[in-house]
């Protein structure tokens, strides 16, 4: 990794801080800052690998303790949280952006006034979201849910809620596509992973009150249907942390730990069918607070840090041709971190949050850069003219690679493990060499 520079604290207390990529230059951070611990949002802009951070806009008289978001537009994003005062009640609002500063919050739209756990929130078009989490009602404490959240203008409308199963937390909703989402959660009674597959579908008209449907009056709205449950393929140990991002319109990538270790699992997702991946091992040093962002459609970045050594991590993973995925390790410049997190910004580049210790509590901010990829041409050109690429990551004309092996570039095309050349990166397998990796 190169140009990971410190920036600005972010007057945060001791509490992992919520992260939502607007833009590559524009991502929101929500902590419990000061006076009093209340809950604040700002916006932290992006130049190259300098933090601004603008002014803050707080909850008004609410706690977020859990605080999840999910971004609609480039100017409006949905914010679902509970509030540790009041039960743990469970509220969603609208946010808004102007020229990169926090203009408003909507007034909450309670959830659940009983209380809920296990909260998660992705946005799916626009106009529509889908909510999970445990609802503590006064018959069920801990009842896993899904609901729709439908947006027009500043107006939010839940519909009722999907119950999935029982014994369930951690949850994780991914979105696939307008109308499909991907349901990642903890079995507590397998002690393993789950998945499903979810669907947003058009509600039943409600009663016309004589055992019929009322089909005239208003319409009937959105809600969730969920399909079979698909366990992933965990280490049976109880798992501390559960996360996972989508990766294309078929493929979530999701990223567990135990008390032991931390493993990356691809997951594809055809139709209501759901197919994991072998897991691949990217720490055996107990991570703690680990999160997950995509960084492209065959990308992804973790982030997490140790207590023995106290370190800040970062690693990159990339799926090659083969449907295997390369983890490369990097390490933040930080001192003593806790309560890391993490969102990507592009391709190469992502901001991370953390508390650090030896900094009376302070919260902290990050941006990291990866070293950009690139091609070797196969042909002469001149300015301006589009001419082939031979090696670009994967390359179908170099297929007796020594994995393992870095290896370099010279004038011709030509990969030679001698460093005469352009340095390219470490072969990971015949024909697959990971960019800048060595």
């Amino acid at each position: 990794m190169e140009q990971v520079h410190a920036a600005s604290a972010t007057a945060a207390s001791n509490r992992r801080a919520s992260l939502l990529a607007m833009s590559p230059e524009r991502c929101i951070i929500v902590h419990r800052g000061s006076p009093r611990l209340q809950t604040v949002a700002q916006v932290a802009r992006i130049h190259g690998t300098h933090i601004e951070l603008m002014g803050k806009l707080n909850f008004g008289s609410r706690h977020g303790d859990h605080v999840e978001m999910a971004a609609l537009s480039n100017n409006q994003f949905l914010v679902a949280y509970s509030d540790g005062s009041q039960r743990d009640t469970c509220y969603m609002m609208l946010g808004s952006l102007w020229d990169d500063m926090l203009q408003s919050f909507t007034p909450p739209l309670m959830m659940e006034p009983s209380g809920c756990s296990s909260l998660s929130v992705a946005a799916l078009s626009p106009s529509s979201a889908v909510v999970a989490f445990n609802s503590n009602t006064a018959s069920s404490r801990g009842a896993p849910v899904v609901l729709v959240a439908e947006v027009k203008g500043q107006l939010i409308t839940l519909s009722e809620k999907t119950e999935v199963g029982e014994r369930l937390d951690g949850f994780v909703t991914v979105p696939l596509s307008s109308s499909r989402f991907l349901l990642v959660y903890r079995n507590l009674r397998l002690q393993a992973a789950a998945a499903r597959v979810g669907r947003v579908v058009a509600a039943a008209a409600p009663d016309d009150g004589d055992g019929g449907r009322d089909e005239d009056g208003d319409a009937a709205g959105l809600q969730a249907a969920v399909g079979d449950e698909v366990p992933l393929p965990t280490t049976g140990r109880t798992l501390t942390y559960l996360s996972a991002a989508r990766m294309s319109l078929a493929r979530a990538v999701v990223v567990f730990a135990d008390a032991a270790e931390g493993h990356v699992v691809l997951v594809d997702a055809a139709g209501d069918s759901l197919t994991p991946h072998t897991p691949a091992p990217f720490s055996s040093e107990k991570p703690l607070s680990v999160s997950l962002s995509v960084l492209s459609d065959d990308s992804f970045v973790i982030g997490f840090y140790t207590g023995d050594p106290w370190r800040a991590k970062v690693v990159k993973g990339a799926v090659l041709s083969s449907g295997h995925v390369a983890l490369v390790e990097s390490r933040l410049p930080v001192e003593q971190p806790k309560n890391t997190h993490m969102v990507a910004l592009s391709s190469h580049s992502f901001l991370a949050t953390y508390h650090e210790g030896s900094n009376s509590g302070a919260g902290a901010a990050v941006v990291g850069a990866f070293p950009r990829g690139f091609g070797i041409a196969s042909s002469s050109g001149e300015e301006g003219e589009t001419v082939g690429v031979r090696l670009g990551g994967i390359s179908s004309s170099h297929m007796s690679l020594r994995t393992g092996e870095c290896y370099y570039a010279g004038a011709d095309g030509s990969l030679t493990t001698s460093a005469t050349g352009q340095r390219v990166g470490l072969a990971v397998s015949a024909n697959d060499v990971l960019m800048g990796s060595c």
